[in-house]
C-alpha cells in the first residue's frame, strides 16, 4: 500500500521551489521525508506547545512529524522570518546533537534542513506581516533570547550570490602568502622556540600567560607546550610589520594602507599562541565583508563554518599538511567542505629593488 503523503503548511511552495532546477521529483520526496524524520530529535525539554483557535502549534516528542514545519510555515506566512528560522535553527541544533541520528541519514537530514532554511529565507522576502496571531506571540515568548535566530548583515549578500558563489567570491578575492614565505617564517619560529627566544603573541583572555618572576618574562602555557612571549601592542602590529617587511604591502594601517577594506585573519585562530600568531600559513588577507563571518562561533553546515573550512582547505592544498602542522601537530585538518576549484591570489616574496612584491593567480 502506498505511503500516505503528509502535508504541512508551505509543503507545496517548497516543492515548487525545489523543483526549479534543484531536485528531481523523487529527490524532493526524499528531502521531505528527511524533514519529517527530524521530528524524532525533538526532546522533552521543549515546551513549545500553544493551543490557538482551532489549532495546535508546537514542538514536543508527542507532536506529529509535520507540526514543527507547520509552525515554521505559520511564522513565514505572517512575515516573521526571524522566528520561522528560530524554529528551524532549534531543530537543526537538536539533529546535530542527537544520539539518535548517525551515518548518512544524519547528513541527509542536516542537508534537508539547511535547504529548507534557504527556502524560508527566500519565501519570507515576498511575504508581509499580517494580523498579529496571539498563539504565535505565545510561541515567540517561549524562546529565550539566546535561541533567537541571529540577524546577519552578510546574509543578504550570500542570498544574492548563493552560498557556493559567495564562498568562491570570498576565496578568490582574498590574498594568501607564497609557500616560500610561509616556510621561511615557520623555520624562524622553530628556531626561536628551540633557543627559548621571546616570540610575539596576542593578549589572551584566559590564564594561559603568566609572569615568570625568576626570569622576569611572560610564559605562554598550553598543556605540554610552553614558550616565552611578548604581548603584541595592538593585537596585530607584529603581523603587519612582517607582511610589510617581506612583501612591501601595508594592511590595516589606515588611509595609507595599500590593502583597503581588508582584514588580517588567523584562519585556525589561536593568535594568543606564539606558534600561531605570526605563522603565515595561518594568516590570510580577507575582504572585510567576509572576515566577520570567520570570527564567529559557527555550527556544522552553516555558511560561516563552510567558509572557514574552505579557507582551511585552500591553505592545506597550497602549503601542504606538513607545513600546516609543522608548529603544532595537534592542529585539526579539514575532512570535508563544499569545495570547488579556485584561482587564488598568492603574494610572492619581495625581490630586490621592488617596492611591492608580485601577486600571482594560482589554481587550487
Amino acid at each position: 500500500m502506498a505511503k500516505q503523503k503528509i502535508n504541512w503548511t508551505l509543503r507545496l511552495d517548497y516543492e515548487n521551489w525545489a523543483n526549479n532546477g534543484r531536485h528531481t521529483p523523487g529527490s524532493i520526496n526524499s528531502y521531505c521525508g528527511y524533514l519529517l524524520d527530524a521530528k524524532n530529535c525533538i526532546d522533552l525539554s521543549n515546551k513549545l506547545v500553544v493551543r490557538g483557535p482551532g489549532q495546535v502549534i508546537g514542538m514536543t516528542p508527542a507532536s506529529k512529524p509535520e507540526d514543527y514545519l507547520d509552525l515554521v510555515g505559520q511564522f513565514a506566512q505572517n512575515g516573521d522570518k526571524t522566528y520561522a528560522l528560530t524554529v528551524l535553527d532549534t531543530v537543526l541544533d537538536m539533529v546535530l546533537n542527537s544520539p539518535k541520528f548517525g551515518g548518512s541519514k544524519r547528513g541527509k537530514t542536516i542537508s534537508a534542513l539547511k535547504e529548507y532554511i534557504e527556502f524560508i529565507k527566500q519565501y519570507t522576502v515576498q511575504s508581509q506581516l499580517s494580523t498579529v496571531n496571539i498563539a504565535l506571540t505565545k510561541v515567540r515568548n517561549a524562546f529565550p533570547k539566546s535561541m533567537i535566530h541571529k540577524i546577519d548583515g552578510v546574509e543578504s549578500l550570500a542570498y544574492l550570490l548563493g552560498e557556493q558563489h559567495f564562498i568562491k567570491y570570498a576565496i578568490e578575492n582574498s590574498y594568501f602568502f607564497a609557500p616560500e614565505l610561509v616556510n621561511e617564517r615557520i623555520a624562524e619560529i622553530k628556531t626561536a622556540l628551540a633557543n627559548n627566544d621571546i616570540l610575539p603573541a596576542r593578549k589572551s583572555k584566559d590564564n594561559s600567560v603568566y609572569q615568570d618572576s625568576t626570569a622576569n618574562v611572560l610564559i605562554y602555557n598550553d598543556k605540554n607546550f610552553q614558550a616565552c612571549v611578548a604581548i603584541d601592542s595592538d593585537g596585530n602590529r607584529t603581523v603587519r610589520s612582517i607582511i610589510t617587511e617581506r612583501t612591501g604591502y601595508t594592511v590595516s594601517a589606515g588611509r595609507d594602507s595599500i590593502f583597503q577594506s581588508y582584514k588580517i585573519s588567523h584562519i585556525w585562530g589561536k593568535a594568543f599562541d606564539p606558534r600561531y600568531f605570526t605563522d603565515l600559513s595561518n594568516i590570510v588577507l580577507v575582504p572585510a565583508w567576509a572576515n566577520d563571518l570567520l570570527d564567529k562561533q559557527s555550527d556544522e553546515g552553516s555558511l560561516a563554518r563552510n567558509l572557514l573550512d574552505t579557507y582551511k582547505m585552500v591553505c592545506e592544498k597550497l602549503y601542504g599538511i606538513n607545513a600546516i602542522k609543522a608548529l603544532d601537530s595537534s592542529k585539526t585538518e579539514v575532512t570535508k567542505c563544499p569545495y570547488w576549484e579556485y584561482s587564488v591570489n598568492v603574494i610572492e616574496p619581495l625581490s630586490q629593488n621592488e617596492k611591492v612584491s608580485q601577486i600571482v593567480r594560482m589554481p587550487i
